[in-house]
């Protein structure tokens, strides 16, 4: 039998004598560890796991910077022919590829569902080296020309969850947005995509866009319409600061092509120069994926890691205290063993180990307890129409931290302990005088630690308040509409090929419709939806507003129908409401909100005055 064995056979019979003060270390401990690892789970999730591609550190996004023209979806997109340009003129990337996030609307074995999809160019898997489950996955050929190829390729959790994962889906057909495709394969599992925390369903050829667009907004030939996101994996021996300076004279010379864009015809000089001249391309590092979420709880989830440390903290020092007051009811029988010739080190080692098997349950329930926690968080994160992939489940790395975050932790509130307890006045203790015992070091190192804990606790409290006063403010924060009683969700039938006629019918009924349910007080419809961390911005001219130079307006914006302002909640404050009159016939008109009012129109009656979209 080794020492270490030994060692821990004692242990036990030893803690197995005292099973109140077990119960309190390890839940404790159960509840700092676990606290820590549930943020660790999820900052690891969202911040440190590197994509599951081929040597990821070699992936850069590319995003237009500085002055715009035209119209933007999503978070700094570029246009397809700035993208084709930039793939086909570059000296810095071994390869480069494109996507656009878009829901579909599945029908397969007689079934029709909603779905996530996404749109990738040809060299989507190549580039990142992802290989396929099943069959296979595009490669350039199949993004050669527009609607040459209907093919599809699944993800491998929505195969499995969808089509059981059986191998007979691939070759068969299957409908999406009413426009047949034929599955040719199925990514490699553990792949969900470049969104951390989003996997789309489904993936489909860029160039299948406008077959499956039943508004052909955001087409391949406009210029000025961003709407993919660009990736690039950088050459061996390029960095990124390289790769950014060798691009700069390439888009440069885009932009000048951008602007004999018939959209910029009549658009300021001021505006021209700014867009030739203030405007950049920038690249940043893609090996963790781009993710909306990242970018939302960074740092909340760091700021809680830090929270979650100072309760393990605190633990510890209670911990160490309760550690140091039976390290002193055991003076005895440590005396006793120095005294019969038992070596410090043996016996400092035996205690370590109590302390080791105590943070070992503490960090085994703290396991299981961060299962509950991190179900509990991921609760409050929104759904949107993409499933989120955050994971409950522990892997590897968390398995890693919280052993040693445990064994750290053991060390941390049991080595003051062991060595304290382990140098008593021999002689003294064995003439029963353990009062001289308790006093001196271990008296002073137990105070130090009743402050260390109190500070900590003080502090924890304090940003705990601080925490809560922030949360009631943002929960009792005006959006400028009510919130109470709204309920929204999302429908497109041009997903089902609802022609346009047809769809404004549809609409009409809907509305019609939701307005006589009982309890219903107000119904309408918006394009961009409400609280979806969603937008759509678009340059466009303000008669009679003269700012500085180069202050071209580039508002959000959104399509309303009649009604949607009573809906929400949200008092028009001059002029009035859209009508179902104001339809393509009508002359055109539009509402704006004070804050527009205020900027581009100062002084003056908004009501009445003309914008021009797209700067014109």
């Amino acid at each position: 039998m080794t020492a270490l064995s030994r060692d821990v056979k004692f242990a036990l019979r030893t803690l197995r004598r005292s099973p109140l003060f077990c119960l309190i270390a390890v839940a404790s401990l159960a509840l700092g560890i676990g606290a820590n690892t549930a943020m660790f789970s999820l900052i690891h999730q969202l911040l440190l796991e590197l994509l599951p591609v081929r040597q990821p550190e070699q992936i850069v996004f590319l995003s237009h910077k500085g002055a715009k023209y035209g119209s933007n979806t999503g978070w700094d997109p570029l246009a397809y022919p700035t993208y084709v340009e930039l793939r086909d003129g570059n000296s810095v990337f071994s390869g480069m590829f494109c996507t656009y996030d878009q829901p579909f609307s599945l029908t397969a074995s007689g079934r029709t569902e909603r779905v996530a999809g996404e749109y990738v160019s040809g060299g989507f898997f190549p580039v990142l080296g992802v290989r396929a489950a099943a069959g296979r996955v595009f490669s350039s050929s199949d993004d050669l020309h527009a609607g040459a190829h209907p093919v599809a390729v699944l993800s491998y959790d929505f195969w499995q969850s969808r089509f059981g994962g059986s191998a007979a889906i691939i070759g068969q057909k299957i409908v999406i947005n009413n426009y047949p495709f034929t599955v040719i394969g199925v990514s490699q599992k553990g792949f969900d995509g470049l969104d951390t925390g989003h996997s789309p369903q489904i993936r489909v050829p860029m160039m299948m866009k406008q077959q499956l667009s039943a508004i052909p907004y955001y087409t391949f030939g406009a210029r000025l319409q961003r709407f993919v996101n660009v990736f690039g994996r950088l050459k061996p021996g390029i960095s990124m600061r390289q790769a950014q300076a060798a691009l700069q004279p390439l888009f440069h010379q885009i932009r000048l092509r951008d602007l004999q864009d018939p959209e910029f015809a009549h658009a300021a000089k001021i505006n021209r120069e700014r867009y030739r001249d203030k405007a950049w391309l920038e690249l940043t590092p893609a090996m963790h994926g781009r993710s909306g979420l990242r970018q939302t709880f960074e740092n909340p989830l760091l700021v809680l890691m830090g929270v979650v440390a100072f309760v393990l903290l605190i633990a510890c020092a209670n911990l160490a205290n309760l550690m140091l007051a039976r390290a002193a009811s055991r003076q005895k029988e440590v005396a006793v063993r120095l005294a019969l010739g038992g070596g410090r080190w043996v016996i400092m080692r035996q205690l370590l180990v109590e302390s080791l098997l105590i943070s070992l349950a503490g960090g085994a329930a703290g396991l299981g307890l961060a299962i509950f926690m991190n179900r509990a968080l991921i609760g409050f994160i929104p759904q949107g129409n993409v499933p989120l992939t955050i994971s409950t489940t522990p892997n590897w790395p968390v398995f890693a931290f919280n052993l040693g975050i445990s064994l750290f932790t053991g060390m941390l509130f049991g080595l003051a302990p062991a060595i304290q307890g382990t140098r008593p006045d021999v002689a003294r203790t064995l003439k029963d005088q353990a009062a001289a015992v308790v006093g001196g070091g271990a008296a002073a190192l137990r105070k130090s630690l009743v402050v260390a804990q109190v500070t900590l606790s003080l502090m924890l409290l304090v940003g705990a308040g601080l925490f809560i006063g922030t949360l009631n403010n943002l929960r009792g924060s005006n959006p400028g509409f009510r919130i109470e009683r709204l309920i929204t969700f999302k429908i497109n039938p041009a997903l089902n090929g609802y022609s346009a006629t047809r769809r404004q019918q549809f609409y009409r009924e809907l509305e019609e419709r939701m307005n006589q349910i009982p309890g219903v007080t107000s119904a309408s419809l918006s394009i961009v939806p409400l609280l979806d961390n969603d937008h759509w911005d678009s340059s466009m001219s303000v008669e009679g507003y003269t700012g500085k130079p180069g202050d071209s307006p580039d508002p959000n914006m959104n399509y309303l129908a009649p009604g949607f302002f009573e809906t929400i909640g949200a008092p028009i404050l001059m002029g009035r409401d859209f009508s179902p009159k104001d339809d393509e016939t009508a002359p055109k008109v539009a509402i704006v909100n004070r804050s527009f009012a205020k900027r581009y129109l100062p002084g003056v009656n908004p009501i009445g005055r003309r914008i021009g979209m797209g700067g014109d």
